[in-house]
């Protein structure tokens, strides 16, 4: 079994045949260079993967709990010693402003911006989008 290191919540909606990823960018490039990404972060000593995913998201998205209509995980990455969960929310619009650690927090389009989205982390979103396509029957 696979020593989790890291959890994540990505957060998105459909709309018109397409999927929106709420992402960030660090305000720091070193940590994790300049493109949209998932929010994530270090499980601390005695917090639950689920419980990190939420706490980073809210921290590095403006993520407002009270918004946060579902929560499922996903896929755990064993290469990445990452556990992955996706959710949606109540109103797209509604969130906060994020933490001094993202430079930029919102929406991305994965049909037009998808290229966009930072390399070593586009497999997950592309692992994603087949899941959403599935359940949708697409």
């Amino acid at each position: 079994m696979t020593k989790l290191k890291k959890a994540g919540l990505v957060l998105y909606y459909v709309k018109d045949d397409d999927i929106f990823f709420r992402c960030m960018i660090p305000s720091d490039p070193q940590y994790g260079g300049s493109s949209p990404q998932i929010p994530k972060g270090t499980i601390d000593e005695g917090d639950s993967p689920k419980f990190t995913a939420i706490k980073e998201c809210i921290e590095e998205c403006g993520l407002l709990p009270l918004n946060l209509a579902s929560i499922e995980e996903f896929k755990v990455y064993p290469s990445m010693k990452m556990a992955i969960y996706i959710g949606t929310v109540n109103n797209t619009d509604s969130f906060s402003k994020p933490h001094w650690e993202s430079k930029w927090s919102g929406w991305v389009s994965y049909n037009t911006n998808g290229h966009k989205l930072r390399d070593i982390q586009r497999h997950i979103f592309e692992d994603i989008v087949n899941h959403i396509r599935t359940l949708n029957g697409r």
